[in-house]
């Protein structure tokens, strides 16, 4: 459907899943910006509450070694970054700056959850649980241009094919398990993140264009002049009365109110009346 929807729509770049116009894709991420905000801040609190749950398992593995205090160390960093990440962010304007603050928390994200995939036993694979829903956020949960959410998503799989291979002991079985499961998260988030970044800007060109041929509406109701209520119209000349009190003829009256211009001519009444000598002359023809 979102290709149908880019096909119809010729400002959409269906490859990088943007405007064409640099001009329309500014106003579209400044309109969407203070949403894509909070559901940034939304999801970066959430993380950071699992980052702090799941520091319990670092002590199941290593007690309080100094292993256990580094892995700490690692998760306070993620958390004070997040918080100094969702204050910037409350406070900017510009879409470029979240660009760039949003792919350097995740940056930062992926290597600290990379280097504690790292540190878990060989023999440990259940964390793979956890990392197929971090890849897949990095596409679909995070709002940022499509080809940054591919380049962090292509990151983290690189490093978790390194972590896998390198330092696990892996089945036949599971290592075709994570080889599959990688790759399909991959290539599922990366459709849903460029069909909805595709729908959601076709959305924002229909807004546009619905708000265009709304203005263009209104102004042509405002230039429409009509004739309302009662005319007070005298009875002999019958000129109208406006509501300053001033008489005028009819088609004075109607020309400024209306969007009407008048024809002069006779019917045939007054002809007779006004001239019976013609009346006269055309029945003896």
């Amino acid at each position: 459907m979102s290709e149908a929807k880019s096909t119809l729509n010729p400002n959409l770049n269906p490859i990088n899943a943007s405007f064409n116009s640099t001009e329309l894709e500014h106003s579209y991420r400044q309109y969407y910006l203070d949403q894509d905000k909070l559901q940034v801040i939304i999801a970066i609190v959430l993380i950071s509450v699992t980052v702090i749950i799941f520091s319990y398992s670092d002590y199941q593995f290593f007690g309080y070694t100094s292993q256990f205090y580094r892995l700490i160390a690692v998760r306070a960093v993620i958390l004070l970054f997040s918080a100094i990440i969702i204050f910037a962010l409350w406070k900017l304007k510009s879409e470029t700056i979240y660009d760039t603050l949003m792919f350097a928390w995740a940056v930062a994200f992926c290597i600290g959850t990379l280097y504690i995939s790292s540190t878990r036993p060989p023999t440990y694979n259940f964390h793979l649980l956890v990392d197929v829903p971090i890849l897949f956020s990095l596409y679909a949960i995070f709002p940022n241009r499509l080809k940054l959410q591919a380049i962090l998503a292509v990151y983290e799989t690189l490093g978790l094919f390194w972590i896998y291979f390198h330092y696990k002991n892996l089945s036949p079985v599971a290592t075709r398990a994570i080889w599959v499961s990688l790759v399909i998260v991959n290539i599922f988030g990366f459709l849903v993140s460029r069909r909805l970044h595709l729908d959601r800007r076709t959305q924002y060109n229909l807004l546009l264009n619905e708000k265009r041929l709304t203005g263009e509406l209104k102004d042509a109701l405002e230039n429409i002049k009509t004739l309302k209520g009662l005319l007070p119209i005298c009875a002999s000349c019958k000129k109208i009365r406006d509501d300053s009190g001033y008489w005028h003829q009819v088609e004075v009256y109607i020309h400024e109110h209306t969007d009407v211009n008048f024809s002069h001519g006779i019917c045939p009444d007054c002809v007779e009346k006004l001239y019976p000598n013609l009346g006269k002359n055309k029945q003896k023809n």
